[in-house]
């Protein structure tokens, strides 16, 4: 008789941003709807000097950001303990790029939750953003939470899960789950296929 392996986890990555907070209390709700353990990553790695222009400033030590980023990752688990306290919640530091660090995980993973936007927009606009980067290399699905705008007022399908289609392969594993996130909330599921009229686009050029 062989018995049921481990449970695939939901990963969680988090930064400390904003967004990275709402999408921790997102899979923190997904992964308890599933039925699935969450594991919260936080990556992070030693700055790179700058370009020598005079004396060196000196910096906090490497155990001092060590000590920084485990701390933020302890209040995030710590936070999820206390929120969702039926919910197995581990939480691992990894030395590595975020979006390298992130995608690594995605080899055991049942799904990957990303904040929109992280802290460091400026290296974002060098590298292209982590939640690009992990939809476009990640080996499980991905999921990218955007803090809710203020101020929006939700439209007359709010409360529907919406996907959109084109009929290749991929956009029937993500009718899948879309099949499956809207089971899990008992909502109405859309199921979107937009084209274009080549005579319309003719006439338009």
């Amino acid at each position: 008789m062989t018995g049921q392996g481990p449970r695939p986890p939901v990963v969680v990555g988090l930064d400390g941003s904003d967004a990275a907070l709402v999408a921790l209390d997102w899979a923190a709700d997904e992964a308890a709807r599933r039925g699935l353990p969450l594991r919260v990553v936080h990556a992070w790695s030693i700055p790179l000097p700058p370009v020598p222009m005079g004396p060196a400033v000196a910096g906090p030590s490497d155990d001092a950001l060590r000590d920084a980023a485990q701390d933020l990752l302890d209040e995030g688990v710590a936070h999820i303990r206390e929120s969702v306290p039926d919910l197995e919640v581990v939480g691992e530091l990894s030395v590595s790029p975020p979006a390298t660090a992130l995608i690594s995980q995605t080899q055991d993973a049942a799904l990957l939750v990303v904040g929109s936007r992280g802290l460091d927009s400026f290296s974002e606009l060098l590298v292209g953003s982590v939640s690009v980067q992990v939809a476009t290399h990640a080996a499980c699905p991905v999921v990218v939470v955007h803090v809710p705008k203020a101020g929006i007022v939700p439209g007359a399908d709010a409360g529907r899960v919406v996907v959109g289609i084109d009929g290749s392969e991929l956009s029937l594993d993500a009718v899948r789950l879309a099949f499956t996130a809207a089971s899990l909330r008992n909502v109405g599921l859309t199921i979107l296929h937009a084209h274009s009229d080549p005579l319309e686009l003719l006439r338009a050029g």
